[in-house]
């Protein structure tokens, strides 16, 4: 089922919610508010972890909604790379000391981006 739901992904097709929340395991329930409310995210669009959070229904738990994403144990087909931080990429992998992304960071925000622009995200490249 897991192939299945990642050629769907690859071949831009819509996945919906029902098969993928079968696979997700039991977790907090937070957590699973705010994987169900980022397969509500349409592909190639973006929202933050404030939307997150809020559509999750804890509008003040936006660390908490990061966190849910960061635990996401099906993170292409619950596209937690759909989210991002208010005014930059982040999420994702975080960043490093003092601000500073370090290598591993950058490799997964392109990641990220290529992700996005796969689904027709326009992003500009670093």
């Amino acid at each position: 089922m897991i192939a299945s739901l990642v050629a769907a992904w690859r071949d831009g097709r819509t996945i919906s919610a029902a098969p993928v929340m079968k696979l997700l395991p039991d977790g907090p329930a937070f957590f699973v508010e705010c994987w169900k409310a980022c397969l509500k995210i349409p592909r190639g669009e973006t929202r933050s972890y404030a939307w997150l959070a809020r559509a999750a229904g804890r509008p003040t738990a936006v660390r908490a909604a990061a966190q849910a994403m960061a635990r996401n144990p099906l993170p292409l087909l619950v596209p937690c790379h759909r989210v991002t931080g208010t005014n930059d990429p982040g999420g994702f992998c975080g960043a490093g000391h003092m601000g500073e992304r370090t290598a591993r960071a950058k490799r997964f925000l392109a990641l990220k981006a290529d992700l996005l622009r796969r689904e027709g995200a326009r992003i500009a490249r670093a």
